[in-house]
């Protein structure tokens, strides 16, 4: 379910980049009942726990980490590409979840 009103904007939006990419993660609306935003760098969807506060991964000495929580900077979030990837990112906002996802090509 989204929470009515709320919207997850990724700045840049996704395409080929050089070297790195940092993206910004903006909700708009009422950021106050904002949990936490969570992200994925391997295309399936995030998990979503607000308890979380580092790194979830399939096998992080394989693969790396296949979810995060992102970083929280001032009103926004922000998270670095350092590779090609397709971006999923949820955000935890009261009970529901408002979803984007973009495809960053580095």
């Amino acid at each position: 379910d989204e929470e009515k009103g709320q919207e997850l904007i990724l700045e840049p939006e996704g395409g080929p980049y050089t070297g790195s990419v940092a993206v910004r993660i903006r909700v708009v609306g009422n950021t106050e009942k904002v949990s936490g935003i969570f992200y994925s760098t391997d295309g399936t969807d995030p998990i979503v726990d607000a308890t979380f506060h580092g790194r979830f991964g399939k096998n992080e000495e394989r693969d790396g980490p296949a979810s995060a929580r992102a970083v929280k900077v001032g009103d926004e979030w922000a998270v670095t590409l350092l590779g090609s990837c397709t971006l999923k990112v949820v955000a935890l906002i009261s009970d529901n979840q408002v979803r984007s996802a973009g495809a960053y090509a580095v």
